[in-house]
C-alpha cells in the first residue's frame, strides 16, 4: 500500500469510529428515556438497564456503520479535495483506483463488522434483551401511582385510589381487569412486588364485580388476594422476523414473503457498506468547502433516501420477488455510483 493511501486510511478510520458513535448516540436518546424511567419510576437496578442498551448495540451497528462509512468518506475526500491534495495525488501518478482504494478498504472492513452485527450479534442481542427483560418485569413497582388518577401502567389493569396512606397501603382501591371485564372495589388494600415478577393485591372489605354477562354479577369480601403477572413468558413467545436469527428465518421462509425479505435483508444491508464508502468518496471529491457540517446533512439525506427506497421495496414484496426487493436500493445506488464513478 502506497504511502498515500496508508495516509488517507488513517484518516478515514477516526471518522469511521467518531460517526459510529454519534449515531449510536442518535438512536439511543429514545431508549435511554425509557430505560432511566425504569430506573427512576420501577427501581430497577442500574446494571440490569446497561446491559439492555448494550444488547440493544448490534442492532443499531447495523445502521450505523454503512451510515459511519458514507459520513467518513464524505468529510475526508471533500477535505481533500477543498486542500488540492487529490491534485497532487494524481499529479503523482494515482488513477482513480489508487485514490479510491482506502475507501474501498474501510467499505469491506465495514462489510465484515455489518455481516459479524446482521448476522450473529443482533439475534444474540435481542435474545439477551429479552431474557432481561423478563427479569427486569420482577422490579416493576407501584411507586408512581398516585391519588386520585387513574393508572396504566400495568398491562390489562386500570388502578384508581382514594388516599395512598404509605408506599404499599391504600385506602378506596379500585382495581379493573380489561380482559376479563372485572371490577373490584376495596375499602382498603396492600400491593406487594413478588419474586416472580407479579403483584399481588391483598383486598379487604370489598366488592367484586364481572361485567361480562348481560346481568352484572356482584360478590361482597371481607378479604380477597388478587396475583397479577406484569409480564409472562408467553408473552416473548412470539417473536417477528427482526428478532429472529438466520437459522430461524431459514426455517419459517415458507410463511410469508417477509421473512424471504428480512433474509436477504440480512445480507443486503451491510453490503451497502461498500457502495457508501465508494459513493461517499466519489461525492466528496467533486465537492469543495463542504466542511463536516455538509458531510454530515449528505449522509443524512443520503441514508434517508436509502431507507425510503428500501421501505417502499418492502411494501412491494406481494408483486416482487422478496428475495430481490431487499436489494433494490442497493441497485439503484449502485446505478447511480457507476455514473459518477464516468464523471469522477
Amino acid at each position: 500500500m502506497r504511502i498515500t493511501e496508508k495516509y488517507v486510511l488513517k484518516e478515514l478510520v477516526p471518522v469511521f469510529l467518531v460517526g459510529n458513535l454519534f449515531f449510536i448516540f442518535i438512536l439511543l436518546i429514545d431508549k435511554i428515556v425509557d430505560l432511566s424511567e425504569l430506573i427512576l419510576a420501577k427501581n430497577v437496578p442500574f446494571f440490569f438497564v446497561a446491559e439492555l442498551i448494550i444488547a440493544y448495540i448490534p442492532s443499531f451497528l447495523v445502521i450505523t456503520i454503512p451510515t459511519s462509512t458514507l459520513l467518513s468518506a464524505l468529510i475526508v475526500y471533500g477535505r481533500l479535495s477543498d486542500d488540492s491534495e487529490l491534485v497532487a495525488m494524481k499529479s503523482l501518478g494515482a488513477d482513480k483506483y489508487n485514490i479510491f482504494k482506502p475507501s474501498i478498504l474501510l467499505g469491506f472492513i465495514s462489510l465484515v463488522l455489518a455481516l459479524l452485527m446482521s448476522l450473529y450479534l443482533m439475534p444474540k442481542g435481542n435474545d439477551f434483551a429479552i431474557e432481561r427483560l423478563m427479569q427486569i418485569s420482577k422490579y416493576v413497582s407501584i411507586n408512581d401511582f398516585k391519588e386520585n388518577e387513574l393508572y396504566t401502567e400495568i398491562p390489562g389493569f386500570v388502578l384508581y385510589t382514594d388516599k395512598r396512606v404509605d408506599k404499599n397501603k391504600f385506602l378506596g382501591l379500585i382495581i379493573i381487569n380489561k380482559k376479563d371485564h372485572i371490577v373490584i372495589q376495596a375499602k382498603k388494600g396492600e400491593i406487594v412486588n413478588t419474586t416472580e415478577g407479579s403483584l399481588v393485591f391483598n383486598l379487604d372489605n370489598g366488592v367484586l364485580i364481572d361485567t361480562k354477562g348481560e346481568i352484572p354479577s356482584k360478590l361482597e369480601f371481607k378479604s380477597f388476594v388478587v396475583n397479577v403477572p406484569i409480564i409472562t413468558e408467553k408473552k416473548f413467545d412470539v417473536r417477528n422476523e427482526r428478532l429472529m436469527s438466520i437459522r430461524n428465518l431459514i426455517n419459517h421462509l415458507n410463511k410469508s414473503n417477509i421473512i424471504k425479505f428480512e433474509l436477504s435483508k440480512r445480507f443486503a444491508l451491510p453490503f451497502a457498506s461498500i457502495i457508501m464508502a465508494i459513493f461517499g468518496a466519489v461525492v466528496g471529491s467533486f465537492f469543495h468547502r463542504g466542511g463536516k457540517a455538509f458531510g454530515l446533512s449528505v449522509s443524512i439525506i443520503i441514508v434517508l433516501i436509502y431507507n425510503t427506497l428500501l421501505l417502499l421495496s418492502q411494501n412491494l414484496i406481494n408483486m416482487l420477488n422478496p428475495y430481490l426487493a431487499a436489494w433494490v436500493a442497493n441497485i439503484i445506488f449502485i446505478i447511480l455510483l457507476v455514473y459518477l464513478l464516468r464523471r469522477a
